[in-house]
């Protein structure tokens, strides 16, 4: 006669949620061990990937490509918001933008029909138009003053930014922006 074996704790309940347990309680011990603390931004908009960004305080001395986030510039952001590029609350808050700093205080910087130019280095064109819709024009050169910073994005070249706006006062930039997990690029 064959032996019939009883059945183990293992066997008669699901292992899923164990799983869930144990993954829930490693990031809550991540979170706490590494000070990986709120806030967070859900980052949605073309300009920079999609994806789960943490908000780190500014660091004392920035650098080219550093990620900052910063309200929509009151000098575009009625004309951002009838454009309906962004909406003017999200999650019951204004929006933020999310932008990689491209020129510092000293930086030397063109915007002209044929591109963007920083410290005599093209880094992107300038567009009229976007979607039938008339873009600001800047042109000019300028110097980043010492309480300025140029804010371009040479990933996506129809980005809203600094050749549009101009560069924004330092004191503007709330907190540096970390992917944590992006999709899409």
């Amino acid at each position: 006669m064959p032996e019939t074996a009883w059945p183990t704790v293992v066997d008669r309940f699901p292992r899923w949620p164990f799983v869930v347990a144990a993954a829930v309680a490693s990031l809550t011990a991540v979170i706490l061990l590494y000070d990986w603390s709120p806030p967070f931004l859900l980052q949605m908009t073309d300009s920079e990937p999609k994806g789960i960004y943490r908000l780190r305080p500014l660091p004392d001395v920035l650098w080219p490509g550093i990620l900052v986030t910063l309200d929509v510039p009151s000098s575009v952001g009625e004309w951002i918001f009838e454009q309906g590029w962004l909406p003017r609350r999200w999650n019951g808050k204004a929006p933020v933008l999310v932008k990689p700093v491209a020129g510092l205080p000293g930086d030397a910087y063109c915007v002209r029909d044929a591109g963007v130019w920083v410290n005599g280095v093209w880094r992107g064109p300038v567009y009229r138009e976007l979607g039938g819709v008339v873009l600001p024009q800047l042109r000019g050169c300028w110097v980043v003053a010492k309480d300025q910073v140029l804010l371009l994005n040479t990933r996506v070249n129809n980005s809203l930014d600094s050749r549009y706006f101009g560069v924004v006062q330092r004191a503007a930039l709330q907190r540096w922006a970390v992917p944590l997990w992006t999709w899409g690029e």
